[in-house]
C-alpha cells in the first residue's frame, strides 16, 4: 500500500499477474509493454477492482522509448520505489536454426532491457531509499537459467542465466 511500482511486460502472463497483485495490495502501478490493447485491458481490470494503474507503451529495447516512459510515469505518479523487470521474449529455435537477428532480439529484450530499465529508474530508487522508504528491484528470471539442455531454449536460458547473475550484483 502506498507504493509506486513499474512492471515491464505487464500486458500478459507473469507481468500482468504481478501488476494486478500489486494494485490489489494498494500500489499505484505503471504497466509497461509494447502492445497498447493488452495494457489497456489490464488497466481496465485493475481499475474495475478499485486499483490505480497507468498504461505506458514502451519497448525495453529502445533507450528513447524507456526515457519517454520514465517521463510519463513521473508526470502522473512521481518517484517510483519498486521496479519489476519482467519483459521477455522466447526464441525456441535450435542453435543451428537461430539467426543472429533473432538472437540479438532476445538478448536486447531479456537482458539489456533489464539493464536499461534499471538504469532509467536508479535515481528514483535511490531517492525512495533516502526518504527512509523501501526501494525494491525485482528481476524476473526463469528455471531455464538453471536447467541446461532444454531443446530450443538455449538462447532464452542464456539470457535468463545472465539476468540471475546480474541480479546478484545489484
Amino acid at each position: 500500500a502506498g507504493r509506486t511500482a513499474v512492471v515491464t511486460g505487464a500486458g500478459s502472463g507473469i507481468g500482468e499477474a504481478v501488476a494486478v497483485t500489486l494494485a490489489a495490495q494498494g500500489a499505484k502501478v505503471a504497466l509497461l509493454a509494447r502492445r497498447v490493447e493488452r495494457l489497456d485491458a489490464v488497466v481496465e481490470k485493475i481499475r474495475a477492482d478499485g486499483g490505480q494503474a497507468l498504461a505506458v507503451v514502451a519497448d525495453v529495447t529502445d533507450d528513447a522509448s524507456v526515457a519517454a516512459a520514465v517521463e510519463r510515469i513521473h508526470e502522473v505518479y512521481g518517484v517510483v520505489d519498486l521496479v519489476v523487470n519482467n519483459a521477455g521474449v522466447v526464441l525456441t529455435n535450435s542453435m543451428e536454426d537461430a539467426r543472429v537477428g533473432e538472437w540479438q532480439t532476445v538478448i536486447d529484450t531479456n537482458l539489456t532491457g533489464v539493464l536499461r530499465v534499471t538504469g532509467a529508474f536508479a535515481k528514483d530508487l535511490r531517492e525512495a531509499a533516502a526518504r527512509g522508504g523501501s526501494a525494491d528491484l525485482v528481476n524476473i528470471s526463469s528455471t531455464a537459467a538453471h536447467v541446461t539442455g532444454i531443446p530450443g531454449f538455449a538462447v532464452y536460458g542464456a539470457t535468463k542465466a545472465a539476468v540471475t547473475h546480474l541480479s546478484a550484483l545489484l
